[in-house]
């Protein structure tokens, strides 16, 4: 019989018991793709602020980017060739940095995927050998799928806010009045395609790592999985986001308990060594807590995934209705 309560245990005893996951999830962490309400909070922020069409009118204020760059290109060879030299090392080495995190956040999503999926085989195929090598690998063999995916999900999430947009520049221009009541509809609207793209991204990276699915071919096979079990994922989205929100809840409450009250101390009476400490031991948390909660998060997804492959399954709230209905 079909359970979330059974896959969210399979997901907590897997991301408890193999503690090397959290490496993959805290770049996992990093990406986008599953953080689409993040996406949409930050767009209705930045257009309710002005920072949405001022930031599309600097991309098209050509003459101003060019007299910048020309400007900041002068100085810099008016400069000694020491210094020139210098700075663009550091440069190399901040786009050196950048890539490597990059790859390491993509390569630890294939890596996650591809390890939970050998830890739940593990009963039917005997122990897998796994390592972060072994997953850092398949990640990588898997990287341009799932990078492009998350590309294509936050460009087409950025594409439908711009156009839902438009509409409302027009209105805000005329009558400032129907601003708040634009928002709302707005947000209505965004929230569906939000949560849709995010769901078929997901059940894509699993075709992606797991079936070896082409780039297209995940996708059009995650469109189907999602149409076929539309209100199965839904909820388990609920259900997911209630674990993660309650355990941000319990991280919050322990830094503002244990970390901030020492915190302040060090602040107020000078004592660097102190607030450093606690600062340090807050970083650690967060790093701890937001790896583990991805694990648990991704763990959660792609039980499901294999569930829903195998033998599919009934939502809770059919259950519900179809139960309603034959006492009647």
């Amino acid at each position: 019989m079909f359970s979330y309560r059974v896959l969210l245990r399979q997901a907590w005893k897997i991301s408890r018991d193999h503690k090397y996951l959290w490496f993959f999830g805290l770049f996992a962490s990093l990406l986008s793709a599953g953080s689409g309400w993040g996406l949409l909070t930050q767009n209705l922020e930045a257009n309710y602020q002005g920072d949405f069409w001022s930031g599309v009118s600097a991309i098209f204020n050509w003459q101003y980017f060019s007299q910048t760059f020309h400007q900041g290109f002068i100085n810099l060879f008016q400069s000694n060739w020491l210094f020139i030299l210098d700075n663009i090392l550091m440069l190399a080495l901040i786009a050196l940095i950048f890539i490597v995190v990059i790859w390491l956040t993509i390569a630890s999503q294939g890596g996650l995927i591809s390890h939970i999926r050998k830890i739940i085989d593990h009963k039917k195929n005997g122990a897998p050998e796994l390592s972060v090598k072994d997953g850092l690998r398949t990640g990588h063999h898997n990287f341009w799928p799932i990078f492009g995916l998350n590309l294509g999900f936050k460009i087409l999430m950025n594409f439908a806010f711009f156009l839902l947009t438009i509409p409302f520049l027009f209105i805000a221009l005329v009558d400032s009045g129907w601003l708040g009541g634009t928002y709302v509809i707005l947000f209505l609207i965004f929230i569906p395609i939000a949560i849709i793209l995010n769901l078929i991204v997901k059940y894509a990276m699993a075709y992606t790592v797991i079936e070896n699915d082409s780039f297209f071919g995940a996708i059009e096979n995650a469109w189907r999985l999602f149409k076929r079990n539309w209100l199965i994922s839904l909820e388990m989205m609920i259900a997911l986001f209630a674990v993660n929100f309650l355990g941000g809840l319990i991280l919050l409450l322990f830094l503002t308990i244990f970390i901030l009250p020492l915190f302040i101390v060090g602040v107020v009476f000078g004592l660097v060594w102190l607030s450093t400490i606690m600062l340090i031991l807050a970083i650690i948390a967060i790093a701890f807590g937001g790896s583990f909660l991805t694990t648990f998060e991704n763990a959660g997804w792609v039980g499901l995934f294999i569930r829903l492959e195998e033998k599919g399954g009934v939502a809770k709230l059919e259950r519900i209705f179809h139960k309603t209905k034959s006492k009647k």
